[in-house]
């Protein structure tokens, strides 16, 4: 997996370690089921996401359009959203990732932009991480799907070091 300037590898790691140290399967035992939504407009990147997804057991939603998308996840927050950032238009994952930042209910949506313009995301990575997005460029590994989900999922657990200070 190729990570983007934007994304700590360290980050992601020590959230998936933490979450596997606790050993909390998603979805299982009395806790609800984390529901996680994909925008992208490719149909079968959507059934093989939602697929991984919901044999890792979450409960996963999908919309194949911009602006569709975003009056469904201001109505309807999910846990976690999968956005391909650049869907038909070149912008029009952006727009979708704007106007939910702009939106109260949904500024805290933790979002994973997936691409496979690594230039694009490259020049947005300044702008990706103070919208506090995880990326993962395509193609990808299916293991860092789940890691990311993963970190981006688990609660802030980790104090930050200056924090400490």
């Amino acid at each position: 997996m190729s990570i983007p300037h934007s994304l700590n590898p360290i980050h992601v790691i020590t959230h998936y370690l933490i979450v596997q140290q606790r050993g909390v399967p998603e979805g299982s035992g009395s806790m609800q089921r984390r529901t996680i939504a994909v925008v992208n407009d490719d149909p079968a990147f959507i059934e093989l996401v939602r697929e991984l997804l919901e044999d890792e057991g979450y409960a996963t939603t999908a919309y194949r359009e911009g602006p569709t998308a975003v009056d469904f996840l201001q109505a309807r927050t999910p846990d976690l959203l999968v956005l391909d950032i650049r869907l038909k238009q070149p912008e029009g994952g952006w727009a979708v990732l704007e106007a939910l930042r702009a939106d109260p209910r949904t500024r805290a949506l933790p979002v994973i932009v997936c691409s496979a313009d690594r230039p694009f995301l490259r020049r947005r990575a300044a702008a990706l991480e103070e919208y506090g997005c995880g990326v993962l460029e395509k193609p990808f590994q299916i293991d860092a799907l789940y890691a990311l989900v993963a970190a981006m999922l688990a609660p802030a657990s980790v104090e930050r070091y200056d924090d400490l200070l």
